[in-house]
């Protein structure tokens, strides 16, 4: 695609880096949405991507969301929420992004691209990779983050520092509710992207509508006194705090992005 990747946008990838706002992110994330929602309803059979990251989220010259690399994408019965798909094989996936329940046990349903996503919102909140490895013994994910800064209450801290001062807290607050809820543990405790997509374009109205009030203001910025006390019970990361995130030790699945990728798109 034209533009490269989500990816590229998030972490500085590519000469032509620009960090995204905030509004244009939650756009291209509703984009993203509604594409993966497609996948599992719009179409005859269910189609689990099973491989959604921000690097196969890819961006054209209208910065119109495309999702890519159906490699590994399995089809289904029209209603995949009470048919689970046993896999015979190991899960396959990126390190980061792949549902647990999917890499321990190896059920697949739509839920475990619901997963997938919700680390994607994470990073566009964050700015930071979902997975990071320094070194064999230095492994960090995503979720420890998002859950040790939403309890310590750092959020505004710890958020993409080109995005602090510019979202309303109450967008904050919607837009962590939905991310959480789509990495909880269970996966029959996920969203269907049908109401990812609805909560996502919830939480642009409501930026919006913050944005309006904030018009008479110069500099147009949310304090940081508007966050104090900004600690809220999100049940999808508290599914996740007796839960050791170690891929390495405890997920036995191969990570795709080591192999050719099939870069077709929606």
């Amino acid at each position: 695609m034209s533009r490269g990747s989500l990816a590229d946008f998030l972490f500085g990838i590519g000469k032509d880096y620009v960090p995204l706002s905030w509004k244009h992110r939650l756009h291209l994330c509703i984009g993203a949405a509604r594409g993966l929602h497609y996948l599992h309803t719009g179409a005859k059979h269910t189609v689990i991507h099973r491989h959604i990251n921000s690097s196969n989220i890819l961006l054209d010259e209208e910065w119109c969301c495309k999702l890519s690399d159906f490699g590994l994408s399995k089809l289904g019965p029209r209603s995949m929420s009470k048919a689970l798909i046993r896999m015979d094989t190991r899960p396959a996936g990126t390190i980061g992004y792949v549902d647990p329940e999917y890499a321990l046990y190896g059920e697949l349903t739509e839920k475990s691209d619901v997963f997938s996503f919700g680390v994607v919102l994470f990073e566009v909140v964050f700015g930071k990779k979902a997975f990071n490895r320094t070194s064999f013994w230095n492994e960090k994910h995503m979720l420890e983050l998002a859950t040790e800064s939403l309890w310590k209450g750092t959020i505004y801290h710890d958020i993409d520092p080109y995005l602090k001062g510019r979202i309303a807290p109450e967008c904050l607050n919607k837009y962590l509710e939905i991310a959480s809820s789509c990495v909880h543990r269970k996966g029959n405790e996920r969203p269907a992207m049908g109401e990812v997509e609805v909560t996502l374009e919830l939480a642009l109205e409501l930026q919006e509508r913050a944005d309006s009030k904030m018009e008479s203001i110069n500099p147009c910025l949310y304090e940081l006194e508007l966050f104090c006390g900004f600690v809220r019970n999100f049940s999808g990361l508290d599914s996740f705090l007796d839960y050791e995130f170690s891929y390495h030790n405890s997920f036995n699945f191969k990570d795709s992005d080591s192999n050719n990728s099939n870069h077709n798109t929606l």
